[in-house]
């Protein structure tokens, strides 16, 4: 779920921003660690946990080599 929006959010913010390989894994990561505290404050049944907070980083830092190198390098585009 991370490695897609973070996917979703490196156009916007590269409109805004030249610094957008930082601000948008930033984002990303406070919007994880904001629903895993949400998660626990708000619901009765599910509680939050550090390997989910882990796993939502990787995805993010998936997203980012995956920009890198496959969309922003565009070998994408080469390779439809």
């Amino acid at each position: 779920m991370f490695f897609i929006l973070c996917l979703l959010l490196f156009r916007p913010v590269k409109q805004f921003t030249p610094n957008f390989y930082f601000w948008t894994p930033l984002l990303t990561l406070v919007f994880a660690v904001l629903l895993e505290f949400l998660q626990e404050k708000i619901t009765t049944s599910r509680t939050s946990d550090i390997y989910d907070l882990w796993a939502n980083t990787a995805g993010l830092a998936a997203a980012v080599v995956f920009y890198r190198f496959f969309v922003n390098g565009k070998k994408l585009e080469v390779l439809v």
